[in-house]
């Protein structure tokens, strides 16, 4: 942070503390004041205190939206997290990051697509849930066909374009081929992990004639 080292570190919050995710959105208030806290209990951030700054989205993206512009310019805080809905980090992302230029803490499961410096993404991806879970699913069920009844915006949507993609692929192919982390290998010529598990990654391996010469040995 470039603030003046004579004032407290300042975290803005935004969170649906009413409205339809109130019931998450007051959770995480409660969890962000402990948390703060705590930091204080213990000597603060870098020898300073740190001041919370809380603001309620109301499960309102154009709220949302007002509030972040609010923590920017009245606030002056350092850093903003919060946000639950994808549509959410959205409208708190143009004030904050595009208009701003200062740092956002996004700390949900979401659909990906995500890429800048001034953005962190704490939560899990399509490819750490759906690419590992669903060929595994449809080995184990003989499920061919998939329905995934979802809201109208923008995280279901590509949600279900990846899942759409998995399951086709596993639906023609019953080795789940789709995961293209299989052609990485350990510096030392060793297979490392794999969402089908490393004898799927072996086979794959074996059949493309790429197996290092270390592994071939150990496994021929």
């Amino acid at each position: 942070m470039t603030t003046p080292i004579n004032r407290a570190a300042r975290v803005g919050l935004i969170t649906d503390q009413t409205g339809a995710l109130s019931f998450m959105g007051i959770a995480n208030t409660n969890v962000a004041k402990m948390v703060i806290s705590d930091i204080n209990a213990r000597g603060g951030l870098l020898g300073r205190p740190v001041e919370l700054f809380i603001e309620d989205s109301a499960t309102d993206d154009d709220v949302a939206e007002a509030v972040a512009t609010k923590l920017m310019d009245q606030a002056d805080v350092d850093v903003v997290v919060g946000g639950i809905y994808s549509s959410t980090r959205q409208a708190i992302k143009r004030p904050v990051v595009d208009q701003a230029e200062t740092l956002y803490l996004y700390p949900e499961q979401y659909e990906g697509n995500e890429c800048h410096p001034l953005i962190f993404c704490t939560g899990p991806v399509p490819a750490q849930q759906i690419e590992p879970f669903f060929p595994w699913l449809m080995e184990q069920t003989g499920a061919r066909k998939i329905y995934l009844p979802s809201a109208d915006y923008i995280w279901p949507r590509l949600l279900n374009e990846s899942l759409r993609a998995v399951v086709a692929a596993n639906g023609r192919n019953p080795i789940p081929v789709i995961i293209p982390c299989h052609r990485v290998i350990g510096a030392d010529g060793s297979l490392t992990g794999f969402g089908g598990g490393l004898p799927i990654k072996q086979k794959l391996l074996a059949l493309e004639g790429a197996l290092p010469r270390r592994t071939q040995s150990r496994l021929f």
